[in-house]
């Protein structure tokens, strides 16, 4: 019985160790996983970073123009870019009572797509129409801003020209 007895302690022995190394090893391919993921979020982490300080100085050290402030001068006609300009209406219709106005803003910008300022914007209309400069020569957008207004009701095709140069984009407004 003794002996019995012996076996089955040494034998529990070997299991109790058994079971601890394996619960050691698996506790160190558990730990091993997680540093390796915690790593990762380290590596991945760091690398974001340094690319929003590389974009950070890149966008410091060089000219970056967002909203398009004007290029100086305007007076070169290879400073203005006519397919890059454009006219914009606002509001499309109006009474037809001479005193009801449509606004055209036009912009002229240069090839980079910058305004150029000091330019004088002349608008043409296919039918008589009573026009009003509020703003004929370019400000530091590039924008110059031109009231319509007509007694006639009609659909009147608008241009703009620049240095006589006419803009190829039209635009049409309504007065009723």
């Amino acid at each position: 019985m003794k002996i019995l007895y012996t076996y089955a302690q040494e034998h529990y022995r070997f299991v109790i160790s058994f079971l601890t190394d394996v619960r050691n090893r698996m506790t160190m391919v558990w730990v091993s996983n997680l540093m390796l993921r915690h790593k990762l979020y380290i590596y991945s982490g760091l690398l974001i970073s340094l690319l929003i300080i590389y974009a950070s100085v890149r966008l410091a050290t060089t000219r970056t123009s967002w909203f398009g402030k004007a290029s100086s001068g305007g007076t070169d006609s290879f400073d203005l870019s006519l397919d890059n300009s454009y006219l914009f209406v606002s509001p499309l219709t109006a009474d037809a009572d001479g005193v009801s106005s449509i606004q055209v803003s036009s912009f002229i910008l240069n090839q980079k797509g910058l305004g150029v300022s000091g330019v004088e914007v002349k608008l043409n209309s296919d039918k008589p129409l009573s026009i009003s400069e509020v703003q004929p020569v370019t400000d530091s957008l590039g924008r110059a801003i031109i009231e319509v207004r007509s007694q006639n009701s009609g659909v009147y095709t608008l241009t703009a020209s620049v240095k006589e140069k006419t803009l190829p984009q039209t635009v049409s407004v309504q007065f009723r």
